[in-house]
């Protein structure tokens, strides 16, 4: 099966999807290195795990904006 993109070019959609799920895959295991890193470098920095609170606390310790 084919479809076709933006600039006119035609691809199988199975290796479309597959290249899509791979960069989800990637995103995520970055996503997760970084969360992993935050928390080491907090308990580092503190002594302590974060304490998480259901209403974003964790990622608000982690990133702040």
């Amino acid at each position: 099966m084919l479809a076709r993109l933006g600039d006119r070019q035609w691809v199988d959609i199975p290796t479309l999807l597959e290249a899509l799920e791979s960069q989800r895959t990637a995103a995520t295991t970055e996503a997760m290195r970084k969360l992993h890193s935050g928390v080491d470098r907090f308990r580092g920095e503190r002594g302590r795990l974060p304490e998480v609170a259901p209403d974003g606390y964790l990622s608000d310790v982690l990133h702040p904006l």
